[in-house]
């Protein structure tokens, strides 16, 4: 949490993706759906989002 508040997660993550992209052009059998998860940063972080159907009902 205090690397997202102070912006250091953007250079974090983009570092973890480099590596990770290294990692799986050195060993490709380690990933067996062929593909390996997105280190992109999160822009929007909610706690206890209402569902969008509730939204639209107008139910509180």
């Amino acid at each position: 949490p205090a690397d997202k508040r102070s912006g250091k997660d953007v250079a974090k993550l983009q570092k973890r993706q480099e590596v990770m992209n290294h990692k799986k052009e050195s060993h490709p059998n380690r990933w067996a759906k062929g593909h390996i998860r997105d280190w992109s940063p999160i822009t929007k972080v909610t706690l206890n989002e209402m569902p969008e159907k509730e939204k639209t009902n107008g139910v509180a």
